[in-house]
């Protein structure tokens, strides 16, 4: 028996040796980050590729599974600890993704407990912030949709909310990792259920106090003075779904709508394409509404 279980354990260990790979050396392989051209040109916008989304996802996830497990390793990782382990996934089989991936840190957890347990786990969050650039998103043109907003989460993790559930939910559910399809559900899900939500969406956006028309004015007229005919795709879209009167005010609410309506019913253009277009514009709308769902009790409802 104890020759089988050394056996064993030395094909497992053999298994994760050739599964497992250094962050870098897998990075070489696949980009994170692509430059889509939108609308036929009219614009052009940084988004993840969908390797980018599942290594952020993959990445925030595992360090979130030691926190559940209470174990941190303060902050003190760096980039060459991080491994990611690409398994096969016997689903493959049934049509399925033939590979899964999981994020191991090579480095003994601290021993902290307690406050100064939750004061590791928000170090070891901030540190993610500072891998994601320079070390894994060789940005070039601007951030990709919402990530700005998800590592400024991770910069700004407290002691205080390090372990709090819907802190840990808004950095795993981040629509910055939420493939372009999911996020054009969640504008769905929000604008059917702009009544009930009623305290939310007829308020202006938290994101934008002054009102978003301020910043779609600003997006206009940055778009007109880049395009060598003086044409804003935003206006296009605004006039051509508002030709009997401005029927959107400065709330929450109408802001989902307008974009939704823009998005579903907009036959000359792909759904995600659009969806890429305004989530560059209001990068800041959807994780604002989620955060405050999420801090009310309220994200069950959609």
């Amino acid at each position: 028996m104890k020759t089988r279980a050394v056996i064993s354990h030395a094909y497992l260990l053999a298994a994760f040796q050739r599964a497992s790979r250094m962050l870098k050396n897998t990075l070489k392989q696949m980009a994170l980050l692509c430059n889509a051209c939108l609308c036929g040109g009219k614009s052009s916008v940084t988004t993840l590729t969908d390797n980018g989304s599942i290594f952020t996802e993959v990445l925030i996830g595992g360090i979130l599974k030691h926190h559940c497990q209470g174990s941190s390793w303060g902050g003190t990782y760096s980039a060459n600890d991080i491994h990611i382990i690409k398994w096969v996934s016997r689903s493959h089989r049934y049509n399925h993704e033939p590979y899964s991936y999981e994020m191991k840190i090579l480095q003994n957890p601290v021993g902290d407990t307690g406050r100064s347990l939750a004061e590791a786990m928000a170090r070891d969050l901030r540190k993610a912030a500072e891998i994601f650039t320079p070390e894994l998103y060789k940005l070039r043109d601007g951030w990709p949709a919402h990530l700005l907003d998800l590592k400024e989460l991770l910069e700004g993790a407290k002691q205080a909310s390090a372990r709090k559930p819907c802190f840990v939910k808004s950095l795993s559910q981040h629509p910055a990792i939420m493939p372009s399809s999911d996020r054009v559900s969640f504008l769905t899900n929000l604008d059917r259920e702009r009544y009930r939500l009623r305290d939310i969406m007829l308020h202006p956006p938290t994101a934008y106090p002054n009102g978003w028309k301020a910043i779609m004015q600003s997006a206009i007229a940055a778009e007109k003075r880049a395009d060598k005919d003086g044409i804003s795709l935003l206006e296009t879209f605004y006039t051509n779904d508002n030709r009997q009167g401005d029927k959107y005010d400065d709330t929450a609410g109408a802001l989902i709508r307008f974009i939704r309506n823009v998005i579903v019913h907009n036959a000359q253009y792909r759904q995600c394409q659009l969806e890429w277009y305004f989530a560059k514009i209001f990068s800041r709308c959807l994780p604002s509404i989620m955060r405050t769902l999420l801090d009310t009790g309220r994200m069950e409802q959609l």
